[in-house]
């Protein structure tokens, strides 16, 4: 299971005439957000859930995540909500009772 990993995507960077495109982490001065798990969530094995680029991400009370689920950055999974195996989340994607 990983829990706060850098999402997929990529940053620009100026540098005089040139703009750069590379991966968040190597980007400067990125904010560090955060993945916020509610009460009596449950993970399963092969999870993956991605630190927000924006706000927070979300694992609601009482919500059960299936094997090899990937949840994008910034996403919200409401109270109680089901995600079973092999399901994806694009970033920001809101689920259930958010």
């Amino acid at each position: 299971m990983v829990v706060g990993s850098d999402g997929f995507g990529f940053a620009k960077i100026e540098e005089g005439d040139v703009t750069i495109k590379t991966w968040p982490r190597l980007a400067q001065d990125r904010p560090v957000r955060n993945v916020v798990i509610e009460s009596n969530a449950e993970l399963q094995a092969n999870t993956c859930i991605d630190r927000a680029s924006i706000g927070e991400t979300r694992i609601g009370r009482g919500a059960k995540i299936d094997n090899l689920v990937h949840v994008g950055h910034s996403c919200t999974i409401g109270h109680d909500t089901l995600l079973c195996a092999q399901v994806g989340l694009a970033g920001t994607t809101d689920v259930g009772n958010t």
